[in-house]
């Protein structure tokens, strides 16, 4: 077993995250049984699942191993929107990358009616 206390920090990122087991689980491909095994400590958290972890939410890994330091890792101006493209790009949502296409396709005034139009919705700064 690596350590009881592993177990009882994946909970506490769990909880702080406010996510379930099974949302825990799906974002880093395991199921809500190997999640609960982890968390109750009947079974040793992989390597795998730890970096997958840390990278799904950004989980700085000494904290997770040793508890030190910070839960989180402060992420850079800009890594969030590198993050969602990375997202994107991977992920399976046709209708977003379609979205994003069309947009960059359109000339500057069409642009300019959807920035604003997206402001219109109360997403001020975000558009």
């Amino acid at each position: 077993m690596l350590s009881n206390s592993l177990s009882k920090r994946l909970v506490k990122i769990r909880e702080t995250l406010k996510i379930s087991q099974d949302e825990l689980g799906t974002k880093i491909g395991i199921s809500r049984f190997s999640v609960s095994n982890y968390e109750s400590g009947k079974r040793n958290i992989t390597e795998r699942v730890i970096k997958d972890i840390c990278r799904e939410f950004d989980v700085n890994e000494e904290w997770l191993r040793t508890g030190e330091g910070e839960m989180f890792v402060e992420l850079p101006e800009g890594t969030e929107l590198g993050k969602y493209i990375a997202d994107v790009i991977g992920g399976e949502d046709d209708f977003i990358k379609n979205i994003i296409i069309s947009y960059m396709k359109l000339d500057e005034k069409n642009k300019k009616i959807i920035r604003d139009f997206v402001k219109s919705l109360g997403c001020e700064g975000k558009a």
